[in-house]
Parts: C-alpha cells; sequence; structure tokens
C-alpha cells in the first residue's frame, strides 16, 4: 500500500463522468487545466454512451490533443455517475491510493488555494476511514 503522503510531483488523477453534457463538460476540463498548470495530473473522463454530436466531438478533440495527460474511456453501458469496482475493473484498480472525482456540472470555487490537493491529503490523512479492517464495527452476527 502507498504512503499517506503527498509531494509537489505527486500526479493528481481527477475522474469525471460524462454524458451527453458538452457544455458543463467542456466548462469543467477548462477549470481543472486552469486550476492545475504547472502541476502533473492525469483526468480520466468515462462516457456513459453519450449520443450527443459535440459531446462526441469534444470527447474525440481531448483524444487526439498532444497533451497525454487525459484518458477518455468510452463505456459501452450507461454505469451511472460513479466508479463501480464490478463495471470498472480495470480503471478502479488502476486509479492511485488518493484521486479525485467529480461530476462536470460543478463549479469550482474560484478561492480554492493553489496547493488544494495537498490540503485535501493532510485532511485525509488525519480522517477516520470506516472500513472493514474496523472489527470492532463491522462484526458479522453469530449464527445461532
Amino acid at each position: 500500500m502507498k504512503s499517506p503522503t503527498t509531494t509537489t510531483n505527486e500526479i493528481i488523477t481527477i475522474v469525471t463522468v460524462s454524458h451527453n453534457n458538452y457544455h458543463y463538460l467542456k466548462f469543467m476540463v477548462e477549470q481543472l487545466k486552469k486550476l492545475l498548470s504547472g502541476k502533473p495530473y492525469q483526468l480520466v473522463i468515462m462516457d456513459n454512451v453519450s449520443k450527443d454530436q459535440k459531446t462526441l466531438e469534444y470527447l474525440h478533440q481531448l483524444e487526439i490533443d498532444p497533451n497525454p495527460n487525459t484518458t477518455i474511456i468510452y463505456n459501452s453501458t450507461n454505469y451511472g455517475p460513479r466508479i463501480n469496482p464490478l463495471n470498472h475493473q480495470d480503471l478502479y484498480w488502476s486509479l492511485p491510493e488518493r484521486f479525485l472525482m467529480t461530476d462536470p456540472d460543478i463549479l469550482l470555487n474560484p478561492e480554492m488555494p493553489p496547493d488544494f490537493y495537498e490540503i485535501m491529503c493532510k485532511i485525509d490523512r488525519k480522517s477516520t476511514r470506516l472500513n472493514s479492517s474496523h472489527t470492532d464495527i463491522f462484526r458479522m452476527p453469530s449464527s445461532a
């Protein structure tokens, strides 16, 4: 397991989902490029079977952009707005321990500090996570 620390050289991975939402998606990508300018980042866009021509053209434009930090995944089914390990096994297991997930219709706060990712990692490091390793909380009921 990776160390829960971050450095300024860590690649910031951001995942968003698209489905016939050209205007929102384009605006989100522009916001992220501006916010992450000069930082190493990877943007993963999962398209849920868009039929809208503008969305498809924009995704294709992102694919042929010489900037290698954007990956487009074309789902064969609309899996909804979240990453499900059952439907996206390759993507799910390839993501780093820490990644950001956003909907494309979010307006980012213009006052967001440039080191927002590092701040979020510090908060994450301090937070208590509930998972199956917390056996005192997640106990299987005993058989009768």
